[in-house]
C-alpha cells in the first residue's frame, strides 16, 4: 500500500503523517538521516551503453515530483496532464538532441507532440 500527496500543500498539510512513513520507510527512527543528491559527474564519464552491450535503451520518466503550478500526477485530470507534458517537452528536446530517443506519451490521445 502507498501513500501519495495530491497537491504539494499536502506534504505542509499532511507532514507529520509523511514523516513518519518516509523514516519507517528508510529505518530512520530518529530522522537523522539525510539524503544527499550528487548530480556531479566527472568530466570523462562515458554513458554510451553499446559499450555495455546493450542495443537499445528505454528509459521511463516517472513523474514523482511536481512542477510550480501543477497538480501532483493524482490529482491532474487529462487537460493538466497535456499542458505538464507539453511544458516538459523542451527538456525532452535537449535529452534526445545529446542522447537521441524518442518520446512516447502515456496521456491517451495527447497529440503530434507527444
Amino acid at each position: 500500500m502507498g501513500c501519495y500527496a495530491m497537491t504539494p500543500a499536502d506534504y505542509t498539510k499532511f507532514g507529520g503523517f509523511f514523516d513518519k512513513v518516509i523514516r519507517d520507510y528508510h529505518g530512520d527512527e530518529t530522522g537523522a538521516k539525510k539524503h544527499v543528491t550528487d548530480w556531479n559527474t566527472t568530466a570523462d564519464a562515458d554513458y554510451d551503453v553499446k559499450k555495455l552491450g546493450q542495443d537499445e535503451l528505454s528509459m521511463r520518466v516517472r513523474v514523482g515530483r511536481n512542477l510550480v503550478g501543477f497538480n501532483l500526477p493524482g490529482k491532474m485530470d487529462k487537460a493538466e496532464r497535456v499542458a505538464f507534458e507539453q511544458r516538459m517537452l523542451p527538456a525532452f528536446d535537449q535529452l534526445i538532441e545529446k542522447y537521441g530517443g524518442k518520446v512516447h506519451s502515456l496521456t491517451p490521445d495527447f497529440g503530434d507532440n507527444g
